[in-house]
């Protein structure tokens, strides 16, 4: 082998090791942010403000009618130039979104704040009262009963989320009450309200509690159902300390209306 030969060779090997090594200490790219599929972001025209109101719900029927609300306001605008809404099972709420007062909001109820942390007063306060709304059972069976008999022979959706009163707690207790052995009963879990409505209206499983919201009763219309409730509490919206100073609770009422949800216009 000549030598020019040999340098030619030598040099190859020594810029491939090179470049190998320059590769393996290069900083790696951190990874893309994951995406938010149970965020709702919107701007609001014409405010000089810069900071974000934060808004924590515990189903994403609520985002509609409080966009609608929320995102023109001019109200809001004088302190925000965003809104942003959150909506998580309860159970993955965390106590330090409480004492950090990360959400100026909060949709949710005296017990499940103080399950998440016994002093939240000292962070939040009950500031506008939610309301009643019905609870019903929907059937793909004819003639449902609240019978032991009737909930040990079908397919029984309820939400993974143990805090929910309408489609885990109340669903639960009623079957117990029927006498029916909980053992007996096939319960399938589901993430939200709308995938529980939709396994109902795909007649993937025969029964399950919902909340009587127009959006549920149009789809369901054609199937059996027994109101449960018209009266279950839905809670407070809680405000933090420092969303409490900047606005008054009169004022705030209005925005705070959700007659699109209860009253057949979801958007």
């Amino acid at each position: 082998m000549s030598f020019n030969r040999f340098l030619f060779l030598w040099v190859l090997i020594l810029s491939v090791v090179l470049l190998f090594v320059t590769l393996q200490t290069q900083p790696k790219s951190a990874p893309p942010p994951p995406l938010k599929l149970n965020h709702y972001l919107c701007d609001i025209s014409d405010s000089a403000a810069t900071a974000t109101l934060n808004i924590l719900l515990p189903v994403e029927a609520m985002v509609a009618p409080l966009a609608n609300n929320f995102c023109h306001s001019k109200l809001i605008g004088e302190n925000y130039n965003r809104v942003e809404m959150t909506w998580l099972p309860r159970d993955q709420w965390r106590p330090q979104d409480l004492f950090s007062q990360s959400y100026q909001v909060i949709a949710s109820r005296p017990r499940i704040m103080e399950s998440l942390l016994k002093d939240y007063q000292l962070y939040y306060q009950p500031a506008i009262a939610l309301g009643t709304y019905s609870i019903y059972l929907f059937s793909n069976r004819e003639n449902p009963q609240l019978s032991a008999e009737f909930f040990e022979s079908v397919r029984f959706g309820i939400l993974k989320d143990r805090h929910s009163l309408s489609s885990y707690q109340l669903p639960i207790s009623t079957i117990k009450k029927s006498g029916a052995d909980l053992s007996r009963v096939t319960l399938v879990e589901y993430e939200s309200y709308e995938k529980l409505m939709q396994a109902v209206y795909d007649r993937q499983i025969d029964t399950a509690f919902l909340v009587g919201i127009p959006a549920f009763l149009h789809k369901l219309a054609d199937r059996s159902k027994i109101l449960i409730t018209d009266s279950a509490p839905a809670g407070y919206w809680y405000f933090s300390n420092a969303f409490a100073e900047q606005y008054s609770n009169s004022a705030l009422q209005p925005l705070f209306d959700l007659s699109a949800l209860t009253a057949g216009k979801p958007q």
